[in-house]
């Protein structure tokens, strides 16, 4: 059965009517409206409309006075930017906006209440904040990259900065806030008596840290953001469990205890090794996708 179609002055009058009504439209005439444009096939231009266009389009050749003004507008724009320290924040500022403002409040509190479970759980000694650093940053990372999709790809692609630098920029900013918060928490609870044994402190989470963060941001970007959290919360979750079995090596070392030094050598090549292939996922995301 042959549809009737819309003549376009209907389709035009009947968008006007609604576009101009306040409070939106109904779900029937969304409906209505959707309708008439599946059946309107817009009428193919005449020979004077043609020329019209053409003429309009030589009228602004490549190379004209406007495209040359409007590159020299960009480019003084461009030239105007700061530089420096005060550059790479103008730089940053749009992906600390991207990330939320809930990802900052959160992250602080779940440091806060880290830092006090291992103030008041005085037989675990540091513990706490040296599993919990690690695992809250690959979280971050987790989360400041679930939006990764193809549709999203391409606004990064249309962009002026390059995809690469978009991901190592809130890579910095998201693990670099972590790493503030949990190097605060652990000045706070050690104090600065013992400046050695802080600095191990922090070396004991900050080599799993990098490590599970380059994971998180490679398997993101590979897989998506479920599998990035899943493969985190198992794999230092499994080390809680091999750190309670006798024989058993686990990357969750403490600052004196057996094995710490050769424990930290090992994370340290292993964050090495995951930062090489986080890199290499990085120059996957601004390749173009086929298919």
């Amino acid at each position: 059965m042959k549809r009737e179609r819309a003549s376009p002055d209907a389709v035009w009058r009947e968008i006007s009517r609604l576009a101009g009504r306040s409070g939106g439209m109904a779900r029937e005439e969304w409906l209505r409206l959707a309708a008439r444009l599946a059946s309107w096939d817009a009428p193919a231009p005449d020979e004077a409309a043609v020329r019209d266009f053409v003429a309009a389009l030589k009228e602004h050749p490549v190379g004209s006075t406007a495209e040359v003004g409007f590159r020299k507008r960009l480019e003084a724009a461009r030239a105007a930017r700061p530089g420096g320290l005060v550059g790479l924040l103008y730089w940053l500022l749009p992906q600390v906006r991207l990330v939320g403002w809930a990802f900052w409040a959160v992250s602080a509190v779940v440091v806060a209440l880290g830092a006090l479970v291992t103030y008041a759980w005085a037989e675990a000694g540091v513990l706490p904040v040296v599993f919990l650093a690690p695992l809250l940053a690959a979280l971050s990372v987790c989360y400041s990259f679930r939006f990764e999709s193809p549709e999203c790809r391409e606004v990064e692609l249309s962009c002026t900065i390059t995809p690469g630098l978009l991901v190592w920029g809130r890579l910095a900013i998201v693990v670099g806030y972590d790493v503030l918060l949990s190097v605060g928490a652990s000045v706070a609870l050690l104090g600065w008596s013992d400046p050695r044994l802080v600095w191990q402190v922090v070396l004991s989470w900050m080599a799993p840290l990098l490590f599970l963060s380059c994971l998180a941001l490679g398997i993101s970007l590979r897989w998506g953001y479920w599998y990035s959290t899943s493969a985190v919360v198992l794999l230092w979750g499994l080390q809680v469990l091999l750190r309670r079995q006798r024989g058993w090596v686990s990357l969750l070392v403490l600052p004196g205890e057996p094995g710490w030094t050769a424990v930290q050598v090992a994370l340290w090549a292993m964050a090495l090794l995951a930062a090489l292939w986080s890199a290499g996922m990085v120059r996957w995301v601004g390749r173009p996708q086929s298919g």
